[in-house]
């Protein structure tokens, strides 16, 4: 099946921006964890479930629940450099951290809630604000842009760059009857705990554009998130899930589109490991870090922009212009999208690199073909170049007779069904001018020519045949072009005035 590419749970939160995520994220990393995290939890441990606790339902609707583990890190790759892991929170060393969870309000800027070895011996007395309801607020100036209040506790330093969400939470800490978070949106409580065992967790509530993508109504769908660790340097453990509110909505349909999803998600062949428990779909993938880095390392061949035509074997020549050497069974030459004959491209070579020439039969290729190599390994492909777009045509206007005759100049031979003529009066052809200029393409329309007629019809096109188009006024402009002029020019002629 194929499917709009969409990314699953987006990383919105600014903990990426910050790098505290980074081992999770940057699949270069050389670090991992001196162990593998325990299994699954049932439910949310304390160490998450106490400081999440602190925040009151009262903050508003959540977009993203995001929990990462540091001090499981070497310290190293964890906060990149320029960053001081200070930012988080005030202490000596990161490994005094245990989680950072950063919560997004629908309306609103994130909360930060750090836990670990915490305590406000650093701050001076001036900097304490006051003591209220259990927390002692505090003035800061290590806690990062726009942050300038937090409010700690017992190992608990709670931040915001919104100075109200801090003032909510320490009212709430004063109300018996204030409903916590978790509380009011308990399936963010959920979706942590089936989250178990990963170093780093994300949950958001489900938005329309996934229920779309698996076909389920909107109301059906509860909650995603996606967990990520690193068992060792070379592997990265991942776990998406989706919840719903009732098992029964999980078909087989639902589960090959959530396939589908993950594997563009993390442009993997490989296919991940489906599972369901109850009303939570699953998917459990492992990523190859050791043979990403191997194939970052690789120079993959890439094409050149120009190509040339070889008369006595009908071949259009391309070369490859920069490259290590590289099997020819892990690339992919793709013609218009579709991919080409490697026994015809490769011309039995098992190997191209730098230096090397690839090959298209004429009757495979024409006008404005576009070409793609594809290395294996590419999560984007390669650079896509268009061939025959600049062919080479001659012109001798008749002052007199008002007629320009036109010579193809050109080893390769064209179709003369397809060749059209085009004939443009100066304002519309300066109209069409800026419009190609305006999107940098020969294949965007413009305005219709004047007169459209195909000078060489029914006849194939060689080095030196003529055409010869009749009333052309000094100033009208004559494009050729490929199937369509008006969407395509192969090349142009004004006439002097």
């Amino acid at each position: 099946m194929n499917w709009r590419r969409r990314r699953f749970l987006t990383a919105t939160s600014s903990l990426f921006s910050l790098g505290i995520a980074g081992c999770l994220t940057n699949e270069t990393d050389e670090s991992g964890p001196d162990k593998k995290p325990d299994s699954d939890e049932e439910s949310l441990s304390s160490a998450l479930a106490d400081p999440l606790t602190l925040l009151p339902g009262s903050i508003g609707d959540i977009d993203s629940v995001h929990a990462v583990t540091p001090g499981v890190f070497d310290g190293t790759t964890v906060v990149p450099t320029g960053v001081d892991y200070r930012y988080f929170a005030p202490v000596d060393d990161l490994s005094a951290i245990e989680w950072v969870l950063e919560v997004t309000p629908s309306d609103g800027l994130p909360i930060r809630v750090v836990t670990g070895d915490i305590t406000t011996d650093s701050y001076t007395d001036d900097q304490h604000l006051s003591d209220r309801n259990g927390l002692s607020l505090y003035e800061l100036d290590t806690a990062g842009p726009g942050v300038r209040t937090a409010a700690f506790t017992d190992g608990i330093v709670i931040q915001s760059g919104d100075e109200q969400a801090i003032e909510t939470v320490v009212d709430a800490a004063g109300s018996e009857s204030s409903d916590t978070l978790l509380t009011t949106q308990p399936e963010l409580e959920q979706g942590l705990a089936g989250l178990g065992g990963y170093d780093s967790r994300q949950v958001e509530p489900a938005t329309q554009e996934v229920a779309e993508s698996l076909g389920i109504d909107t109301e059906t769908a509860v909650s995603t998130g996606r967990g990520q660790r690193l068992p060792d340097p070379d592997h990265l453990e991942r776990r998406y899930f989706v919840q719903v509110t009732d098992e029964s909505v999980i078909t087989t349909d639902v589960k090959e589109r959530f396939e589908s999803m993950i594997r563009q998600n993390d442009a993997d062949e490989s296919r991940p490991t489906i599972g369901t428990d109850g009303a939570v779909l699953s998917a459990d993938t492992t990523i190859d870090l050791a043979d990403r880095r191997r194939a970052r390392a690789h120079d993959n061949p890439v094409l050149g922009s120009e190509s040339g035509y070889d008369p006595s074997a009908n071949w259009l020549v391309i070369p490859i212009v920069r490259g290590d050497e590289t099997p020819v069974d892990a690339l992919t030459l793709e013609v218009d999208g579709e991919v080409y004959d490697p026994e015809i491209w490769a011309d039995g070579e098992e190997t191209i690199e730098e230096g090397d020439e690839i090959l298209v039969r004429q009757a495979d290729s024409e006008p404005l073909t576009e070409l793609r190599l594809v290395h294996d390994e590419e999560t984007n492909g390669g650079p896509e170049r268009t061939v025959l777009n600049d062919l080479t045509f001659e012109y001798d206007y008749g002052g007199k007779s008002r007629s320009l005759q036109i010579t193809y100049a050109d080893e390769f031979p064209l179709d003369g069904t397809h060749v059209y003529g085009g004939i443009y009066v100066d304002p519309e052809w300066r109209q069409r001018e800026r419009i190609v200029d305006a999107v940098g393409s020969k294949r965007e329309s413009g305005p219709k020519p004047d007169r459209t007629i195909q000078p060489w019809s029914g006849t194939e096109i060689t080095d030196g045949a003529t055409a010869t188009i009749e009333n052309i006024n000094p100033g009208d402009t004559v494009a050729i072009g490929w199937r369509s002029v008006q969407e395509t020019s192969l090349d142009a002629f004004t006439v002097p005035e």
